[in-house]
């Protein structure tokens, strides 16, 4: 059954929660990482994630933002 709403994967989603989405330049200006509901879903959703979408956002966060702090709670 289709809903007609555009849907993401849910390590996506938390990519982009993230900061996956700002440049190089917005990145050096930006001073939060992340806002508050945003850390509270990617704690909501880690367990329900894949190990293979674990691998995937540690991998892809990694590159953009190795200091970023979900990045310990993906290495498992």
């Amino acid at each position: 059954m289709s809903w007609g709403v555009p849907t993401a994967a849910a390590e996506v989603v938390l990519f982009f929660k993230a900061g996956g989405d700002l440049s190089v330049r917005d990145m050096r200006t930006t001073e939060r990482l992340f806002r508050d509901r945003d850390e509270q879903d990617f704690f909501a959703l880690l367990p329900t994630l894949s190990e293979g979408q674990c691998l995937w956002l540690r991998e892809s966060l990694g590159k953009i933002r190795p200091e970023h702090p979900w990045l310990v709670h993906l290495d498992s």
